[in-house]
């Protein structure tokens, strides 16, 4: 009889208690989760300060230009004298609340305000604080700070020559623009109270009409009007008319409109101005070199008296001029060069006097653009414009310019 087959034995372990407790722990598959959970907790946090820290700059930025804004308007009305403090105070503060940005919710305490009457400086700080959004979960509810702005009235006087293009180009809308943005300057830079600012005309086309200076300036005993480049050693010099010197008489169809000394009768120079014309071609070197003449110091013998400019090197003297055109230069009278030539050969000369050099394209082209550019100062003095408005824009900016007061921080 066959004994029964063998049947292998099955091994039985005993399970511990804790087993389900260790599966749970050498199971990996929620770690990934858990991990993106944590980090995503930490770059929440993160984007939270990110976001309150860019909401405070933007406060901070508009607090800055509110005070800068504040302190000069404080300023400039403190130097006019019997400005109480409560009086410059006010002013400080209209000017803060209309410049202030509410786009961002904070809190500013009221800024503390100092003078210094014997230099008419004005001192500002303020204390602000913006509420936080995320970043109060990390427990900052508020992100503070602080800004400051010191200004000082500028005691400076001004002489400043407007080359104008009243050539044919200019006809119709745009002279209209053109007269309409130089009375706006001469609005924006004198200032009926005072006779620190004083403003000349150099209107220019074919030739300049030097007016009644004409004599003067050609040494011609004849009667006439029109003058054109001089020639000689003193070409491109600011050396007053004299032998060797002398403007060289012009063609007949120089502009109707003379040029006009300097003068702080913003009146008298607006009616002068609403009196242009234009006609003939571009001969900008002229206008140049005239605005150049109108303000330099060695014609002082020349002008009348009350239109003598003021001497150079003087930090409390600014001397600048303003040149504009629609178009390319493009008529010259001698064998000195081009039109373009000739004016860059005045603009390098006058910037190295410490003339201030400011340039106006008003829809002009690329080679009359390139050599503004060129004359001017810098690229903060330089304008390019292709419309009335612009112009105006372009004119009210280069008065701020010219009246802006000092700021330190």
């Amino acid at each position: 009889m066959k004994s029964p087959a063998t049947r292998p034995l099955r091994e039985f372990r005993l399970k511990p208690a804790h087993q389900p407790l260790a599966r749970f722990s050498a199971d990996r598959r929620g770690n990934v989760a858990m991990m993106f959970a944590l980090a995503a907790t930490g770059l929440f946090a993160m984007v939270g300060v990110a976001l309150d820290f860019t909401r405070a700059i933007t406060v901070r930025d508009s607090a800055q230009h509110a005070l800068d804004s504040a302190t000069l308007a404080a300023a400039e009305l403190q130097s006019r004298g019997g400005a109480t403090t409560g009086d410059v105070r006010r002013t400080a503060q209209a000017m803060i609340e209309a410049n202030l940005s509410d786009s961002v919710p904070h809190a500013c305490a009221e800024p503390t305000l100092t003078r210094d009457l014997a230099s008419d400086r004005i001192s500002m700080s303020i204390n602000c604080e913006t509420p936080t959004t995320l970043s109060a979960v990390l427990g900052f509810s508020k992100l503070r700070f602080s800004t400051s702005s010191t200004a000082e009235y500028a005691r400076t006087k001004l002489d400043l020559a407007l080359m104008l293009d009243v050539t044919g180009s200019m006809s119709g809308q745009k002279l209209k623009d053109l007269k309409a943005a130089a009375k706006l300057l001469v609005d924006t830079v004198i200032d009926p109270a005072g006779e620190d600012v004083r403003v000349a005309l150099a209107p220019f086309s074919a030739s300049v009409n030097a007016g009644a200076f004409f004599r003067a300036a050609t040494n011609m005993t004849s009667g006439g009007a029109c003058v054109t480049e001089r020639t000689g050693p003193d070409a491109y010099t600011d050396a007053p008319p004299r032998a060797g010197a002398w403007a060289t008489p012009g063609p007949s169809n120089c502009p109707a409109a003379a040029i006009f000394p300097l003068d702080d009768d913003a009146d008298a120079l607006k009616t002068r101005i609403d009196t242009f014309g234009a006609s003939g071609q571009t001969a900008g070197h002229l206008g140049v070199a005239w605005a150049r003449y109108l303000i330099s110091p060695e014609w002082s013998a020349f002008w009348p008296s009350d239109s003598r400019p003021l001497e150079s090197g003087d930090p409390r003297h600014v001397k600048a001029v303003v040149l504009m055109t629609d178009g390319a230069f493009n008529i010259q009278y001698s064998a000195l060069g081009s039109s373009a030539r000739q004016a860059e050969r005045h603009c390098d000369a006058m910037k190295a006097e410490g003339v201030t050099v400011y340039a106006v394209a008003f829809n002009a082209g690329g080679a009359a653009e390139a050599l503004l550019a060129r004359c001017a100062t810098s690229a903060d003095t330089y304008f390019r414009t292709t419309t009335g408005t612009a112009l105006k824009d372009a004119y009210r900016s280069i008065g701020l310019q010219l009246r802006q007061l000092r700021i330190s921080r």
